[in-house]
């Protein structure tokens, strides 16, 4: 996962955000399951089967929502002491088992592998969920979907979906419907994009890491759950939206739809 430079909580939830707009408008947390609506940049192509959140069984999924509130809590807990990331997968049957820290480097960053979390290799398809803390509360960075090798989250057969957890009680979660090796190719692209923003105020990584994965999702490549806090969160993306502009926007989520075709 990243490194660590880049709540027990309260949110409103009566309200939900347009910031998730990956998946849609409104994505009910309930159960942690969200709607399947599908929402794409102005001007870009949908993608040819629109990717569903993945589907497990009511039980499973009801497990899984058991379990979310002592991971959370865990890994914000620890982060919040300690100013780095910590990991909690949570299993088909509600438990929890936390991620293994290894070796003498792994205060600067959160090493997620078959021996720290075997349950993800060796548990029933599509069903692990991990939960992991980001200390600036920014969405999933291209860590959290692959590894320099081209290798990531992915690729783990028995992941379901990936949560992030701010320390100021933001939440974001990802679904994969790639390989890992694509997903860091899309990461990179949609990334440069960002990157072309230089006006003074939409400088916040955080607010370019949603953007990011709004455009992964448009272009069915994840599937895109996101709840930010703070109160100015959604003009700030708008912002920055508006100045790289819809067009453009569009034009790279074509290009990611291509390359997932490519891929596929």
């Amino acid at each position: 996962l990243m490194p660590t430079d880049l709540r027990d909580y309260v949110v409103d939830k009566a309200k939900p955000s347009r910031l998730g707009q990956g998946l849609g408008d409104l994505m009910g947390k309930s159960g942690g399951q969200a709607k399947a609506v599908e929402t794409v940049a102005a001007g870009a192509k949908a993608p040819a089967e629109t990717a569903a959140p993945v589907e497990v069984s009511e039980d499973v999924a009801a497990a899984l929502e058991r379990g979310k509130e002592k991971a959370r809590a865990h890994v914000l807990r620890l982060g919040r002491q300690n100013g780095i990331e910590f990991g909690m997968m949570v299993l088909s049957d509600g438990s929890t088992k936390e991620n293994k820290r290894l070796g003498k480097d792994t205060h600067k960053f959160l090493l997620v592998n078959s021996t720290t979390a075997p349950e993800m290799w060796t548990e029933p398809p599509k069903s692990v969920d991990f939960h992991h803390n980001h200390p600036k509360s920014t969405s999933l960075s291209r860590g959290d979907y692959t590894d320099a090798s081209g290798y990531g989250a992915a690729d783990r057969p028995s992941l379901r979906r990936s949560w992030v957890h701010g320390h100021d009680g933001s939440e974001y979660w990802a679904e994969f419907n790639a390989n890992g090796e694509t997903l860091g190719e899309a990461y990179d692209i949609a990334r440069a994009l960002t990157e072309t923003v230089t006006k003074k105020g939409l400088e916040m990584a955080r607010y370019r890491a949603h953007v990011i994965n709004q455009m992964l999702s448009d272009a069915g490549l994840i599937n895109y759950y996101a709840d930010m806090t703070p109160a100015d969160a959604e003009d700030r993306v708008e912002a920055i939206r508006k100045e790289i502009g819809e067009d453009k926007i569009a034009d790279t989520v074509e290009e990611l739809i291509k390359l997932k075709e490519t891929a596929d």
